[in-house]
């Protein structure tokens, strides 16, 4: 795991820390708890189970979480991306793209 990584993740870790006590339970266990954070090259994706938590999160919670990203983060070096999808799929496709193929 390159350093970047550990440090984007240990930033998402900390924003998951503040972001709880900036909240209600409920909101945080509804709508920040089930992203999923996969980073990748100097971007943070945050990943979402559905269209509509992506667009729930984007009108209340995306402003505030990328100030806090970018508060933490060395020289600001992260984009904060926001997408549906899930860090399963992510390795998966991943495991797929390099694993050798067979053809029967």
């Amino acid at each position: 795991m390159r350093v970047v990584e550990l440090i984007s993740r240990s930033i998402w870790e900390e924003c998951l820390g503040d972001l709880q006590y900036k909240y209600s339970e409920q909101e945080f266990n509804t709508w920040i708890l089930p992203l999923q954070a996969k980073v990748h090259d100097n971007s943070l994706f945050l990943l979402a189970p559905n269209r509509f938590v992506v667009d729930w999160i984007k009108q209340h919670f995306f402003s505030y979480i990328t100030e806090l990203v970018n508060k933490l983060s060395p020289d600001n070096c992260l984009d904060v991306i926001l997408e549906v999808g899930s860090t399963k799929a992510l390795n998966q496709a991943s495991t797929e793209a390099t694993s050798p193929q067979t053809l029967s």
